[in-house]
């Protein structure tokens, strides 16, 4: 855990370790973006609100837990450069976008 956080403290270790990072030129999109979907009223906020309303708020600290760790969790792999994998593999992208296509019809 130490080797790690020492990585993520260290962005030219952690790039020249696992590859392409963010640009050091760029910082100021994943702000952006993490300061504008905080603060914004979208289906990871109305979802929880509307479970609070029905079940109470003791019942729904999971879910929120859910989208506070899911946000962080795309957050990092974004800023890692997961990005790359699909980049070098067409194939991942393209098998990705039909299975994301798919998934409504599956449910249904």
């Amino acid at each position: 855990m130490g080797r790690l956080v020492a990585l993520l403290g260290d962005p030219v270790a952690f790039a020249a370790l696992y590859g392409s990072a963010m640009a050091f030129d760029q910082p100021y999109a994943p702000v952006a973006f993490g300061f504008v979907t905080s603060i914004t009223p979208g289906p990871d906020d109305m979802t929880p609100m509307a479970s609070g309303a029905n079940y109470g708020v003791r019942r729904t600290v999971p879910h929120m837990l859910g989208v506070a760790i899911g946000f962080v969790v795309m957050a990092v792999l974004a800023g890692a450069g997961l990005a790359r994998a699909y980049v070098e593999v067409p194939a991942r992208h393209t098998a990705l976008r039909w299975v994301s296509a798919s998934y409504p019809q599956l449910r249904n």
